[in-house]
């Protein structure tokens, strides 16, 4: 229950401050305006929301040939009645932004009027609006581990779609949330998720030194114990970028003269997205590599929404390289045991996996890669194996 009277925590709280509602008050209009609960924030399930389901789809061929393993394979989700994320839903809809350019209040624009502030928000929970396409295409060779030699190769190519922004996820690269929440098919576009291509390599060899292997067998046990038992194994990742959407700075918010929190996202008015000169250091003086076109990119024209989609079209993020490598030393104790030395060093290339570009159509860092992670990680263990 709201008190009028300012307090400290050292008074405790008001008397009746947090008694329950009288039921009295619980009728259709408690939190409107002029009541003593009102209230400018609403959140809401849906009571229509059903469950959310999927088909999977898997077909997979397999052979081998002389100790070689094959397989090739199509595998797909389709995702229906997916839920996204909480969705404001009192927005104004583009038929009447012609009325806010001629003045008229933003707040006797919208469905719901009847809140206090000047944007009230009516939020429905994880609406069932979403769908979603994946199809993988996958290839795999495998030669079994042998005489002190196996590798495994695996290739994945993916396809997806979707209408789900994941508002917030900068990591996703998507940031922009709605647009406009009566037009959700213009949400439709390639999914943030998509790895359009992803190989990894896993090569693992048994160097051919020492007793019991082709060189060296009979060493003798001092030689054997610093040159012998050597073993290398490498895993290698190699992915694609994958896409993202942009969005205008304030945009709702000086060209719609909409404070509800609405995306906008800009207008493309070239095709050439990409720099010409992508993934090269700039040219400014400041520190960061080029990545998307900024000529290309403009904020619309007041009262009017991007037509630029959800994920930009024909363009992905900075792909990545990563290579594990683990060098193992094997030391015979007894006949039942076994000590294994390993030196294990992830991304021992030490090669930055770039982070996407700056997304926001009005800063001056937009189309900047700007940040990196990833670093060369080393551990030393031992195994006792009997």
């Amino acid at each position: 229950m709201a008190h009028p009277v300012p307090f400290t925590f050292s008074q405790g709280l008001p008397a009746g401050s947090i008694g329950p509602v009288p039921e009295s008050e619980l009728t259709p209009s408690f939190g409107y305006r002029g009541t003593r609960f009102a209230t400018g924030a609403i959140r809401f399930h849906d009571e229509a929301r059903v469950t959310q389901y999927s088909h999977s789809i898997n077909l997979n061929a397999q052979t081998s040939y002389k100790g070689w393993f094959f397989e090739a394979g199509v595998i797909s989700t389709l995702g229906r009645q997916a839920p996204f994320a909480g969705v404001d839903i009192n927005q104004i809809r583009v038929a009447d932004f012609p009325k806010l350019a001629q003045g008229v209040s933003e707040l006797t624009l919208r469905p719901w009027q009847q809140f206090t502030g000047s944007a009230p928000t009516v939020t429905v929970d994880n609406p069932n609006w979403g769908l979603s396409n994946a199809w993988l295409g996958t290839f795999k060779v495998e030669k079994r581990y042998s005489n002190g030699l196996g590798v495994s190769v695996a290739y994945t190519y993916t396809a997806w779609i979707d209408n789900i922004p994941t508002v917030g996820n900068t990591a996703s690269g998507d940031n922009d949330g709605v647009q406009d929440i009566y037009n959700r098919a213009g949400e439709r576009s390639r999914s943030t998720m998509t790895i359009p291509h992803r190989l990894v390599l896993a090569p693992i060899w048994d160097l051919p030194f020492g007793r019991g292997r082709h060189w060296g067998r009979q060493w003798h046990p001092v030689l054997n114990a610093v040159a012998g038992g050597w073993q290398v194994a490498t895993i290698g990742t190699l992915r694609a970028g994958s896409p993202f959407g942009v969005d205008v700075l304030n945009g709702a918010r000086t060209l719609l003269l909409d404070s509800s929190g609405r995306t906008l996202r800009p207008n493309l008015v070239s095709s050439e997205l990409l720099s010409a000169r992508k993934g090269q250091p700039l040219q400014s003086g400041n520190r960061g590599l080029e990545w998307l076109n900024p000529a290309a990119f403009a904020a619309p024209a007041p009262f009017t929404l991007g037509n630029a989609s959800r994920t930009l079209p024909g363009v992905y993020g900075p792909g990545s390289k990563q290579f594990d490598l683990m060098v193992a030393k094997n030391f015979q104790v007894r006949e039942n045991w076994r000590a294994q030395f390993r030196w294990e060093m992830f991304n021992f290339t030490n090669t930055p996996a770039f982070d996407l570009p700056a997304q926001t159509v009005g800063t001056g860092a937009f189309g900047w890669v700007t940040s990196a992670g990833a670093r060369r990680i080393m551990q030393l263990g031992m195994k006792l194996y009997w």
